[in-house]
């Protein structure tokens, strides 16, 4: 089966592409990879056009690679699905994590009636409502990047910030968990005007991370006001390097879940595939 993946959320898609294999490809606008996290794969997944052209042609790109695509597996993305309905191929609609937590089930129902397949990334997005019931795909985590190192007994931990993330808030909730003492240094993972952003390509993760020995992965999504039930997908990471993560309950992990390992995840994927 020919897929061609839209979008992808954190290099995911790219990153199940190119361990997919040859008959799988990728669309996705290089504006939207800042840390390189598809082009580390494949430089030829990315679309690039200055300025207001950035849409038009990206949409140009993904019509032509479609043409020759058996499924289309789009990542998140509630408006590019609707758009791409029109095509009538088979398509999975996978969610991330704020592409359903921030979408309503009215506005999402139109794209789930008609996907052949609805995948989650989390755990957690398994109790939300959708319009058939959906699966649950591990996040994967690439082992030859991320492969174990040794790491430092400094107290020295990392916080990456979603988009709007209050520190303290945070800070507050690993005081709460026990690790008030560690050297928390928090970086922020968005466009916040007067705070410190992560300027570290993809490449360049693992050795960012092993500089810490914990990784504090809780995460707050500020608009539903909630702390998110999921291990994020940089915390996964920490655990494959043996960071100490603490984890969105409290409880810490230094090695990476089996089902997590790509190749595993990979292999998940293809049987969904084979049963379409």
């Amino acid at each position: 089966m020919r897929v061609l993946h839209v979008w992808s959320v954190t290099g995911i898609a790219a990153m199940l592409a190119h361990f997919g294999g040859p008959r799988h490809k990728v669309v996705m606008s290089a504006r939207f990879d800042p840390y390189n996290q598809s082009s580390i794969y494949d430089p030829a997944y990315l679309t690039r056009a200055p300025g207001i052209m950035d849409a038009p042609w990206f949409y140009l790109v993904l019509l032509r690679r479609s043409i020759g695509a058996d499924l289309l597996h789009i990542h998140g993305q509630i408006s590019m699905a609707k758009k791409l309905r029109h095509l009538h191929k088979p398509y999975i609609q996978h969610y991330h994590g704020r592409d359903v937590l921030h979408v309503s089930p009215k506005c999402r129902k139109q794209v789930e009636q008609g996907a052949t397949r609805i995948l989650v990334s989390t755990p957690n997005l398994l109790s939300y409502e959708y319009a058939q019931t959906p699966q649950w795909l591990p996040n994967p985590v690439d082992t030859n990047l991320f492969s174990r190192r040794r790491i430092p007994q400094n107290n020295k931990g990392l916080v990456h910030l979603i988009s709007k993330q209050d520190r303290d808030m945070t800070l507050q909730r690993l005081n709460e968990f026990g690790y008030g003492d560690v050297e928390w240094d928090f970086i922020y993972r968005g466009n916040e005007p007067g705070v410190r952003h992560m300027k570290v390509s993809y490449a360049d993760m693992p050795a960012h991370l092993a500089q810490y020995e914990y990784y504090g992965a809780p995460v707050h999504d500020w608009r539903t006001n909630v702390w998110l039930q999921a291990d994020s997908k940089t915390g996964l990471e920490a655990m494959a390097l043996g960071l100490k993560v603490i984890r969105y309950d409290g409880s810490v992990r230094d090695t990476l879940p089996p089902e997590h390992r790509v190749e595993n995840v990979v292999a998940k994927l293809h049987d969904i595939y084979d049963a379409i």
